[in-house]
C-alpha cells in the first residue's frame, strides 16, 4: 500500500470546506485546521486515508455516528461525515489548546495533584456516560486528552471504540490497537486480544489463563485501566510499565514491575495512590467496575490528602541479579538490581523475538548458617570482655550482660496472582 500524503492547504472539499493547515497526521489519517465558506466557522477535519478499503472506511463511518450520538461536554461534536477521492472526512468542533502529552513534556515535571484529579472527575463523568451507551473508547492516553484555555478536558480519537454490540476482533486488526493505543496504557485484555506474539509470550507460563483474558475482551473496566496509567504518567512524569512485562513477572512469582506511584512522586497522596493501582490491576475483575466508582474514590482521595510519609530505611541488604523485560512492544534484555524471589525459567518468543532468560542466584540454608554463627561468636566475645570489665571493678557491681541469639524471620513473598 503506497504512503498517503496529508492534504496540501488550500484544497476545498465539498465545495465548501478550505483547509488552512494540517493539525497532525500519521500512517491511518490526518487532521486539519478547516474553514467553512459557506457558514464562515472554524472546523477541525479529520480524514482517514484508503477510503477504498473497506474496513477502514467502515470504521470511520461507525466512529462518526457514534460521536454524533454523543452530547457530554468532553467529547466533541461532530456535524458532518463524507467521502472524497480516496479519503473519508469527518467535519467536528475545532477545540482550542494543547493535548495534555505535550504539555506534559514543555513543563517538565509532574502536574499538580489537585489539578489532574480536577480533570480526572470531569473525565470519569463522561466515561460514566459512554460506557452507559455501550461504547468502550479503547484509547485514552495523554495524546488524546485535549486542554482548553477555560481548564476544561476533551477526550479525543475514537477510532478504535467499541460499541455495545461489536466485538474486539475488527477494529483491532483493521484500525491496529497496539499501534494506536500505546502499550503502557493498554490493559492486558486489550493487548492479548490484539498481539498473537504477547499471546504465546504468556502462554507458555499459563495457558489457561492467557485463554480467559483473551476470551473476555474489553469492557468499561479497560478504560478505567487506561485512564489510571494516563493520571500515572501526569502524576509522576513516568510512563508506567507496560501490562505485559507486568505480567511475566506476576505469573513467573515475582514482584509487580509497576511501582507505586507515591514511591516515583512522593508527594502524592497515599489514597491518590492506591486508587490508581486499583485501576490498574491486570484482572479486570478486580478493578473499579464503573466510572462512578472510581470517580467516588479519587474524590474521597481529594478530601483526604493525607501526604506519603516514606518508610523507615531498611538495613543495607545484598542485592541480588534479575534479569527482566524491557517494557517496550519489541523487548530487549536488561539486567537491575532488585530483591526478588528466586526463579529460573525460560521463555521463548515468536518468530523475529528474543530469547528471554530469567536467572536469579538462589540464597542456600547453609548461607543463612554461616550468617548466624560469625553473629552468635561475636556476641559470645562481646559478653566476655563486658563481664571480665566488670569484674575487676571492687567498688560498684552490675548484673551480667544477657545475651540474645537473634531468631531467624522468613523473608516475605509476593504470592503470584
Amino acid at each position: 500500500m503506497e504512503k498517503r500524503l496529508p492534504l496540501p492547504a488550500g484544497t476545498v472539499l465539498q465545495g465548501r470546506y478550505r483547509i488552512l493547515r494540517s493539525l497532525g497526521h500519521g500512517g491511518f489519517g490526518a487532521v486539519y485546521e478547516a474553514v467553512d465558506d459557506e457558514l464562515g466557522l472554524s472546523f477541525a477535519l479529520k480524514e482517514t486515508f484508503y477510503a477504498f478499503d473497506d474496513d477502514l472506511r467502515q470504521a470511520f463511518r461507525r466512529e462518526a455516528r457514534m460521536l454524533a450520538s454523543l452530547t457530554h461536554e468532553a467529547f466533541p461534536r461532530v456535524t458532518h461525515y463524507f467521502t472524497e477521492g480516496d479519503g473519508c472526512f469527518l467535519v467536528m468542533e475545532n477545540i482550542p489548546g494543547d493535548d495534555l502529552d505535550k504539555l506534559l513534556t514543555r513543563r517538565g515535571a509532574p502536574f499538580d495533584t489537585e489539578e489532574v484529579l480536577d480533570w480526572a472527575d470531569q473525565l470519569l463523568d463522561a466515561l460514566e456516560d459512554l460506557h452507559q451507551g455501550g461504547i468502550v473508547h479503547r484509547d485514552i492516553k495523554p495524546s488524546n486528552l485535549k486542554l482548553t484555555p477555560k481548564g476544561k478536558i476533551k477526550l479525543l480519537d475514537f477510532g478504535i471504540a467499541k460499541g455495545a454490540l461489536e466485538g474486539d476482533t475488527t477494529i483491532l486488526t483493521t484500525v491496529g490497537s497496539l499501534a494506536a493505543a500505546t502499550l503502557q496504557y493498554a490493559p492486558l485484555e486489550q493487548v492479548l486480544k490484539a498481539s498473537p506474539q504477547y499471546q504465546m509470550m504468556l502462554s507458555v507460563i499459563n495457558s489457561d489463563l492467557v485463554a480467559r483474558i483473551v476470551d473476555q475482551g474489553t469492557n468499561p473496566a479497560s478504560d478505567l485501566f487506561a485512564l489510571g496509567a494516563t493520571l500515572y504518567q501526569l502524576l509522576t512524569k513516568q510512563l508506567p510499565t507496560d501490562a505485559p512485562t507486568r505480567a511475566l513477572a506476576i505469573w513467573s512469582g515475582q514482584s509487580d514491575r509497576l511501582p507505586a506511584p507515591n514511591l516515583v512522586n512522593p508527594r502524592l497522596p497515599a489514597a491518590v495512590s492506591d486508587a490508581l493501582l486499583i485501576a490498574m490491576r491486570l484482572d479486570r475483575d478486580t478493578r473499579f467496575q464503573s466510572a462512578a466508582a472510581m470517580r467516588r474514590a479519587l474524590r474521597s482521595a481529594a478530601e483526604n490528602p493525607v501526604p506519603f510519609v516514606p518508610a523507615p530505611t531498611e538495613p543495607a541488604v545484598q542485592r541480588e541479579t534479575v534479569t527482566v523485560l524491557k517494557p517496550l512492544a519489541a523487548p530487549e534484555i536488561e539486567t537491575v538490581e532488585k530483591n526478588a524471589r528466586p526463579f529460573a525459567g525460560k521463555f521463548d518468543t515468536p518468530e523475529g523475538g528474543l530469547e528471554k532468560r530469567f536467572e536469579i542466584p538462589i540464597k542456600t540454608g547453609r548461607d543463612w548458617f554461616i550468617v548466624g554463627g560469625f553473629s552468635f561468636v561475636f556476641l559470645m566475645i562481646l559478653y566476655l570482655v563486658v563481664y571480665n570489665v566488670q569484674s575487676n571493678r571492687t567498688n560498684s557491681y552490675s548484673p551480667p550482660v544477657r545475651s540474645v541469639t537473634p531468631s531467624r524471620t522468613a523473608m516475605p513473598t509476593t504470592p503470584a496472582r
